[in-house]
């Protein structure tokens, strides 16, 4: 008994159609996120180098809404530190005191700086001293739960 061969005309064809439908099935997948996606933008994130010992870390960065609708940025994370918080310097009575924010709302259009002396991101139980250069990961999460993931940069003081 004679075993059927492909053809090879039906292997060219086949080939570039597989490879196209993976494609377009990759690129659809993408659309479908990045549509999905918050219009945040997160600008020019950076931390300081922390010595051996030291636990708590802090995060400055600026963050943009690019949308047409108001975020609540409800929580961040890292798996560099046990746990990350949004705080705000204030001043009250006189005094500078620090307060942990459970809720940022990021209005339209506008850019919230998180900064020395006012909005910022602390990590506690940060894992091993961070040097210069060093990058560390984190993700902010909205109100509706999209998360945002960036990078910051540890930077010299």
């Amino acid at each position: 008994m004679k075993r059927f061969q492909s053809l090879p005309v039906l292997s060219l064809i086949s080939r570039p159609f597989c490879c196209l439908f993976f494609v377009l099935t990759m690129m659809s997948q993408f659309v479908v996120s990045a549509s999905s996606a918050e219009p945040i933008v997160v600008e020019a994130p950076y931390s300081r180098p922390l010595p051996p010992g030291q636990s708590t870390g802090v995060v400055y960065l600026s963050i943009r809404n690019e949308g047409k609708a108001s975020f609540m940025l409800t929580s961040v994370s890292s798996p560099q530190a046990q746990k990350a918080e949004f705080h705000r310097h204030t001043h009250e009575d006189g005094m500078m005191k620090m307060r942990k924010i459970d809720e940022i709302e990021l209005e339209v259009g506008k850019t919230l700086r998180f900064e020395p002396g006012g909005y910022h991101i602390m990590l506690f139980g940060v894992k091993g001293p961070w040097q210069v250069g060093q990058r560390v990961a984190l993700t902010i999460t909205t109100k509706s739960g999209a998360e945002i993931p960036f990078i910051a940069v540890v930077k010299a003081y």
